[in-house]
């Protein structure tokens, strides 16, 4: 036997959040390119390169952790596997102590994964256009903490 619906009529009017739905559509352009950005690794491609280096598996995922725990690394999931922004990571795949740094300081100011991966990889004005993750890169310590201070409300327009 079939159930009845109740007719449209029945049912409340569906209201929507523009401000709320606007934002969730930003933010999901962001992630997507963010995610297609090719800035990122997954963690078993990071264990898998501190394997070939001699770390094993086990020690390389307690790094993962303490730096977590720390506030100096950011992870994020994406289709249930971890991955690490690599704007964090050197080429020896250390984590980058000024990237761990600005991670803390963001963390700290409330910035979510998320928000700061997305901070990382977006032109600065602060820093003459170039991106925080390049500053890092760079080595750029006063650029970096131009960026961070800027960010978190602290800059010369705070």
């Amino acid at each position: 036997m079939a159930t009845a619906h109740p007719a449209a009529t029945d049912l409340p009017p569906l209201t929507t959040d523009t401000a709320a739905a606007a934002q969730a559509a930003l933010a999901n352009r962001a992630y997507a390119r963010l995610l297609a950005s090719g800035t990122a690794v997954t963690t078993a491609q990071y264990v898998a390169a501190l394997a070939e280096r001699g770390v094993g598996e086990e020690a390389a995922r307690t790094r993962i952790k303490r730096d977590r725990k720390a506030g100096r690394l950011i992870t994020l999931t994406h289709e249930g596997e971890a991955i690490i922004p690599t704007f964090q990571l050197g080429r020896d795949f250390e984590h980058r102590r000024l990237a761990s740094d600005a991670v803390h300081a963001l963390l700290a100011a409330g910035d979510g994964p998320w928000d700061i991966w997305d901070w990382a990889e977006s032109r600065n004005p602060w820093l003459g256009r170039r991106t925080p993750a390049d500053a890092i890169r760079a080595g750029d310590a006063d650029a970096v903490a131009r960026a961070v201070a800027a960010s978190v409300g602290e800059g010369p327009d705070a």
